[in-house]
């Protein structure tokens, strides 16, 4: 299985699991890539596994209505080969550096938590 594939399969997952309040919002600045991947998730959605790569890695951000916190997940290229600490940041309103670096720390804690299933 492709990594692009992959990281698509992942992707609808993750859409699955969210709460009514939670959205998942690609971060791209050009509005094409940004509606290939949304175009992918929704051909994975309906069964269509023939879809070729966008080209760029999956940057998404993954929020709750009306809060002021939020992570931005920008996955490697070679995903789900790697790390994922350097992938994941916390974002927020008036969240200060030194809270930001508690929220990496907390991360990289959970995620060294979390056996590998492959």
């Amino acid at each position: 299985m492709s990594a692009f594939t992959r990281q698509v399969e992942e992707l609808v997952l993750l859409k699955y699991s969210l709460l009514p309040d939670e959205i998942l919002e690609f971060l791209f600045s050009e509005e094409e890539i940004t509606n290939k991947w949304n175009a992918a998730v929704e051909a994975q959605i309906h069964g269509d596994s023939n879809q070729s790569s966008v080209g760029s890695p999956a940057r998404f951000s993954i929020k709750v209505q009306s809060k002021p916190l939020w992570f931005e997940v920008e996955l490697q290229a070679n995903y789900p080969d790697g790390t994922l600490e350097s992938c994941i940041h916390v974002r927020g309103i008036n969240l200060s550096r030194s809270q930001q670096d508690q929220w990496q720390q907390t991360i990289a804690k959970k995620l060294g938590e979390i056996p590998d299933s492959e």
